[in-house]
Order: C-alpha cells, then structure tokens, then sequence
C-alpha cells in the first residue's frame, strides 16, 4: 500500500518536507468548504510540490451545490496554477446533505472541471445521507472513510475504492493526530 494523508487549515504549518522524509506519498488538501475557500490551500500544495503527489478536495455542505461546485472550481484555479496530480475530490459526509445536492454538486463540478471528481465518504454517512439505490455514483470514483478495521466496508453502489482512509494518527511530522489514508500499488501505477 501506498501511504498518504489529508490536511486542511487545521494543519496550516505542517512541514511537508519532513512529511515526504517519513514516507509519504501523497496529499490530499482541502481547497473549500461550502462556500468558503480554504485559507492554507495554496501553502499546503506548494509546500508539497516536487515531494508527493497533490490532490484537493472540497466538503460538501447543506446549501446552493453549484456555488458550491463553483467555490471549489475557483478555490483550484485561484492556487495559481499549480498541478495537482491526483483526482479533485468531494465530501460527503455532512448531516443535511442530499442524494440531490451530491449529484447537482458533481454535475456542476464536472462541467466546469472537465472531468469527473471522486467522491470521499463511508458506508455509514453515504446510506444515511443518499441512500443505498444511487446507483448512478458508480461513474464516480470511491475515497472511502472506514477506520481501524483490515479492510473498508465500501458503500453501495461500489465495489472497489481508489483511496481508503484507514486511521487518525500520530506521525513524526506532526504533533497532532491526523488522518491517514492508503492507495492500492495498483491504483498507484495509473497516476
């Protein structure tokens, strides 16, 4: 497995070159929340350049979707250019949040983006927020959240995750717990 982690202005400081020397991989950063851009995005990217590969990703929250799809958007263009190497990902995992949100979001989203975003959840916020008959998440690919356990319970309607949040954890650069998460080798390969 392929080690990795994600941050948000919670983190703002983490040094990312000490992050790669502990073996890091890869970092998913938070670019928004609900209307909000992230404040520490642009540090975290650039901090992580040329040491692992970068993602984003944006937290879904009750509200207007396509502001939403459109803050992230923006959030990511605004970061200066910078490259971000892996997939953009939205999160779902908000009390309030709807079947019908998540899909206008990722709609929204795709058409401004030009490519389909994953969609980070776990079994429990996804069956409870969307349901179990969304069938048309399937063309989305799965960030799952399932912590501590040998292997994630996936939601419905997948059957394989692309990246899974194992743990909250202590690491040597940070003094704070944070969450880290996997990709397989095989994923790995295609970015």
């Amino acid at each position: 497995m392929i080690p990795g982690f994600d941050v948000s202005k919670y983190q703002r400081g983490l040094d990312m070159a000490a992050a790669a020397e502990a073996g890091m991989q890869f970092v998913f950063v938070r670019a928004s929340t609900g209307i909000e851009v992230d404040p520490v995005c642009a540090e975290h990217l650039r901090g992580a350049e040329g040491r692992m590969l970068r993602g984003t990703y944006h937290s879904l929250q009750p509200g207007d979707p396509v502001a939403q799809a459109r803050i992230y958007y923006r959030a990511l263009i605004e970061s200066n250019g910078f490259l971000i190497e892996l997939p953009p990902v939205v999160g779902v995992e908000k009390p309030g949040t709807t079947e019908e949100m998540v899909h206008t979001f990722l709609d929204a989203f795709s058409w401004l983006w030009g490519r389909r975003p994953l969609i980070y959840t776990s079994r429990t916020k996804w069956h409870g927020l969307v349901g179990v008959d969304a069938a048309w998440a399937r063309q989305y690919g799965l960030w799952v959240a399932h912590w501590n356990v040998p292997e994630p319970v996936l939601p419905s309607p997948w059957t394989e995750w692309i990246f899974w949040q194992h743990t909250v954890g202590w690491v040597p650069f940070w003094p704070r717990r944070i969450d880290l998460d996997w990709c397989t080798e095989e994923t790995w390969a295609s970015f």
